[in-house]
């Protein structure tokens, strides 16, 4: 397999990836240009073409998305900036006395220049009443996966790994590199 490039200003997802793909990657920190969508396959197809100019070789971008079902796909792909603006506490305050229920997904761009493949993985859950934990980074501290109690920043590591967004997405992308699918697509 070819050098990739993991475009990320977070060197502990880089670590996640590699682990997750049980292959190190190079690590890269670009500040590109985002377009604004709901989408975020949208947003890692751009993202990679960008990262892909600019590197000349293989690249994996990755986008994650945190949807409040009350509020349709928002925050989604904009949770960054609602994070930012509001704060974890923030985040819960705005499901005051609405459904809480809600979904986080990553999707994963991978690029040479000739084949785009995108994957994504999810999770669902709630968002708590109050943010909890410190065992992650972002949000996790607001979000209750789905049959559990505890924030996922509440977690342990192990307890994270066989629920986790990233470990679903990565092992599409693991089964699609391995087997040579080339349909250029896989959600």
């Amino acid at each position: 397999m070819k050098k990739i490039v993991f475009i990320s200003g977070n060197p502990g997802k880089v670590e996640e990836v590699s682990r997750y793909l049980g292959m190190p990657f190079e690590h890269k920190e670009l500040d590109l240009p985002e377009i604004q969508s709901l989408r975020p396959e949208e947003i890692v197809r751009e993202k990679a073409i960008r990262a892909h100019g600019e590197i000349g070789g293989s690249v994996l971008v990755e986008d994650v998305s945190f949807a409040f079902h009350v509020l349709g796909r928002l925050p989604g792909t904009f949770i960054k900036w609602f994070e930012k603006e509001l704060g974890s506490e923030g985040l819960c305050r705005l499901l005051d006395g609405k459904d809480r229920a809600c979904t986080a997904t990553v999707t994963y761009g991978l690029y040479d220049g000739e084949t785009m493949l995108v994957v994504d993985g999810s999770m669902e859950g709630t968002v708590a009443l109050s943010p909890r934990g410190a065992n992650s980074f972002g949000w996790a501290n607001v979000f209750i996966p789905e049959g559990m109690e505890r924030t996922y920043a509440e977690l342990t590591r192990e307890e994270q790994v066989p629920i986790a967004m990233r470990r679903k997405a990565l092992e599409k992308l693991r089964s699609i590199v391995e087997n040579g699918s080339k349909d250029g697509r896989y959600l």
